[in-house]
């Protein structure tokens, strides 16, 4: 398992992250997105 941080503009940019990149890397056979929301000033 490992988990990582990233960050994306919207929803559907993260959907795209995960599938055509995370899920692309070989070895790779899920991902459970989690999402925390902040303010960024």
């Amino acid at each position: 398992m490992l988990m990582a941080e990233v960050r994306a503009a919207d929803g559907d940019s993260l959907g795209e992250l995960i599938s055509d990149e995370i899920l692309e890397i070989d070895g790779v056979t899920a991902a459970h997105p989690s999402f925390l929301q902040e303010r960024l000033k």
